[in-house]
């Protein structure tokens, strides 16, 4: 092969080479382009309003961002309240009532019956046996006379040992207030037997065996479960007895709650809250400004105008349409939390988590 043929194969090739080099120049300048446009013209998928200040993630959002959205918000008053116990009991069926009122009447006029027949043949017994000293009576009718006065004493011994049984059962059963309505037949007696008051059988949680009894507590039926509004709905009721046989299936101390004029039917199983401890200082968060999240309330606090963080509350203490939260560093009166809308607020701090995997990773 010539050198001129040599030379311009070289030529060639190096020329191809410069080419190739050129053209990946251009394709790697102008896609770095495309990415520079396509970024001014698609912002990043995270809300601007979504900011984290101090480990805290804050949603910030425009007086007018607020009222379009609906989000308005309630300022917490400082309120009383006093911690709950959780009890169980059933409300007591009127035939277990009346069927000891009836048995401790039918006693007591058995005893009566019998101190009656006993006054009679004693009355007859003495009037024999002054007869029958005298020889004016015969031995066989001094004998019968005596017979008869041993007989109705025994049964009047009888009638009073039956009385004083039935007596201690009652006590056992209904305790000492309850048991006296029973002995007297009182006027709160007669209400429970004609259903204008009915009677709530609590059974304490074995380790508050030797708590102070409450004066008033609040029941409600036990299916009635979950957040709705209803739950708040609960029946006052007053401490009446306390009971001296422990609960059967719970091994545990019962006490007796009237309630006036309520709708519960007997054998109804309900739920209790019974006050304890002292009064604490707290606020009184709305139902409606709580939204849940794996498996726990939350609200959003203003921490600054326009400014939102959320924060997890404690949903054990119901009051009225809402929940009492003791005083704490997060939540005390004053504090400015969103009403309603909160369920926005959650959305959208939630959407640059779910997107911020560019639609190809898991949510998990």
């Amino acid at each position: 092969m010539s050198t001129a043929k040599k030379s311009q194969k070289v030529f060639y090739f190096v020329t191809f080479i410069v080419l190739f080099a050129a053209a990946g120049w251009y394709l790697m300048q102008n896609r770095s382009d495309k990415k520079d446009k396509g970024d001014k013209i698609n912002p990043a998928k995270s809300s601007s309003r979504i900011q984290v200040e101090d480990g805290m993630t804050i949603i910030e959002l425009s007086p007018q961002e607020q009222a379009n959205s609906g989000i308005t918000t309630i300022k917490l008053n400082q309120t009383k309240h006093q911690a709950l116990l959780t009890a169980y009991g059933i409300v007591v069926s009127i035939q277990d009532l009346a069927k000891d009122v009836q048995s401790f009447e039918a006693g007591k006029a058995q005893l009566a019956k019998s101190k009656e027949s006993l006054l009679i043949s004693q009355n007859n017994f003495e009037r024999t046996k002054s007869l029958y000293e005298k020889k004016l009576a015969s031995e066989q009718d001094f004998q019968s006379s005596q017979a008869a006065f041993l007989s109705d004493k025994a049964d009047v011994y009888s009638a009073q040992s039956n009385l004083t049984s039935l007596r201690s059962s009652i006590l056992e059963q209904w305790g000492d207030k309850l048991s006296q309505w029973i002995f007297e037949g009182s006027a709160g007696l007669q209400s429970l037997l004609s259903l204008d008051d009915i009677l709530i059988q609590i059974s304490l949680p074995p380790d508050e065996m030797s708590m102070k009894i409450p004066v008033n507590i609040f029941v409600q039926p036990a299916y009635r479960t979950g957040r709705s509004s209803s739950e708040s709905k609960k029946i006052l009721c007053r401490f009446i007895s306390a009971g001296h046989l422990a609960n059967a299936q719970f091994q545990t101390k019962t006490l007796y709650y009237i309630a006036h004029g309520s709708s519960l039917s007997g054998g109804m199983n309900i739920k209790a809250f019974l006050p304890v401890g002292n009064e604490l200082n707290g606020v009184v968060v709305p139902q409606e400004s709580v939204v849940w999240y794996q498996g726990s309330a939350w609200i959003y606090v203003e921490i600054s105008p326009g400014k939102f963080s959320r924060v997890e509350i404690n949903t054990d203490n119901s009051f009225g349409d809402g929940f009492f939260i003791p005083t704490n560093s997060e939540l005390k009166p004053g504090a400015v939390i969103v009403k309603n809308g909160a369920q926005l607020l959650l959305s959208e701090e939630l959407t640059p988590a779910q997107s911020s995997g560019g639609g190809e990773g898991d949510n998990d």
